[in-house]
């Protein structure tokens, strides 16, 4: 149970991560044009 819950954990942190990544790099683009 733990196990699996740590495992949920760190893949929704990379989920996020990747999200956010995406997001600030919409908006620099956006600023930039």
């Amino acid at each position: 149970m733990l196990y699996s819950s740590h495992s949920f954990g760190s893949r929704f942190t990379l989920d996020y991560t990747s999200l956010v990544l995406v997001i600030l790099y919409n908006g620099y683009m956006h600023n930039l044009g």
